[in-house]
């Protein structure tokens, strides 16, 4: 599945080997795909973040736009995002129930890794290397 967002905010599932058109969101909401894994797409827009179905484009969750969130990655069933307002936030990916924030005065809109329990970040040159704290 390919994932296509359009500057009009549509959203477009389409079949990789084909082209062909799986579903489509004409909403209005202004998408971006932060992160894909275990069937889910989770993007961000206008007026929030959204985990939806990739199969079907149907929603599975949302976060209001306060959370502002941007950048994402998914590892071992969490998403690991960072906020507009300089907090990194982890949360069950399939329901998006906050399991922690943690403020965040490093790189913030770069690029994400996982990898034996250490969370990485980059941006503009820096890497910080942060602990991912114990699930609950």
């Amino acid at each position: 599945m390919l994932a296509v967002a359009e500057v009009r905010g549509a959203l477009h599932g389409l079949d990789a080997a084909t082209g062909q058109a799986l579903w489509s969101s004409r909403d209005g909401y202004a998408y971006a795909v932060s992160a894909a894994a275990d069937g889910t797409l989770f993007v961000q827009g206008s007026d929030g973040f959204r985990a939806l179905d990739a199969a079907t484009g149907e929603e599975i969750w949302s976060i209001s736009r306060s959370w502002n969130i941007g950048n994402a990655t998914v590892a071992d069933g969490v998403l690991y995002a960072y906020s507009g307002w300089g907090y990194l936030h982890a949360l069950y990916a399939r329901t998006g129930e906050p399991i922690w924030t943690a403020s965040n005065s490093g790189p913030q809109g770069g690029g994400y890794a996982l990898q034996d329990g250490v969370l990485y970040l980059a941006d503009g040159g820096i890497i910080r290397a942060v602990a991912a704290p114990e699930r609950r």
